[in-house]
């Protein structure tokens, strides 16, 4: 697919059928933000999307998965979520549409993403025709979990083969993002690193504001903080000089 810019994106989310989780994706849908502004969406949850959209439901993509979609916390407040999202990217494979579009792209609930942003740094990486199998890091050695990228080519060879991962890596104890980072290493997928895929806010002291520089931001709990956040990432407030500078090189 050739979605805006040329690039298409394909973007998924698992929601919990309780908190503000619900609400915040029915804002999202409202104004076209978050996974809804994707080339191609679709939502997970436990729960049908009539319980969970109500009227909405019939212009939201969804997919209902067995069990709970909600973490155990482990040592050092890793969420022990492995197996949940081992189910869903099974069924993102099963369900197949991730074939027609360039990336894939798992968010979280609270992460706002600039989409345009996201195709322009993509279209950096390869040309979305000849794109080999990559996903994108934004620092350090794993996926981040507010945003994980992966191409065309990556997702059909995963959807080839990772269904042995796992079998082969001991994951009861991995975050999603520490799994899938692992799988894709084993699969010798290669990891590109994306310095202005993520900015990481500061929930308590809201120190960092978003800016017009990166993609994606995490985390942003509520839709007036995601809304403030398209307005401090727009190119207007980066013109007038909102943006402070960054703390530190």
């Amino acid at each position: 697919g050739g979605g805006s810019g040329g690039v298409s994106l394909f973007c998924f989310v698992v929601v919990a059928p309780f908190g503000g989780e619900v609400a915040l994706l029915k804002s999202q849908h409202e104004h076209g933000a978050g996974a809804f502004a994707c080339d191609g969406h679709l939502v997970f949850s436990n729960v049908s999307s009539q319980t969970l959209f109500g009227s909405a439901s019939s212009s939201i993509n969804t997919a209902v998965i067995p069990g709970d979609v909600t973490a155990s916390a482990g040592a050092g407040g890793v969420s022990h979520n492995s197996h949940i999202f081992i189910t869903i990217w099974g069924q993102i494979v099963a369900d197949g549409r991730f074939r027609d579009f360039d990336w894939t792209v798992k968010l979280e609930a609270d992460t706002f993403l600039f989409a345009p942003r996201l195709r322009g740094l993509l279209r950096q990486h390869c040309d979305p025709k000849a794109c080999g199998p990559m996903s994108l890091r934004s620092s350090g050695n794993v996926l981040p979990r507010a945003v994980e990228v992966l191409s065309l080519a990556a997702m059909k060879y995963f959807a080839g083969t990772g269904e042995r991962c796992a079998s082969l890596i001991e994951h009861s104890t991995m975050s999603e993002s520490q799994y899938l980072t692992a799988c894709l290493d084993s699969l010798m997928i290669a990891a590109k690193e994306e310095p202005h895929l993520l900015r990481p806010l500061d929930a308590e002291t809201c120190q960092t504001r978003c800016d017009a520089a990166h993609a994606a931001f995490h985390p942003l709990q509520a839709w007036h903080l995601q809304e403030r956040c398209s307005e401090q990432g727009s190119p207007r407030a980066a013109a007038r000089g909102d943006e402070p500078q960054p703390r530190g090189a």
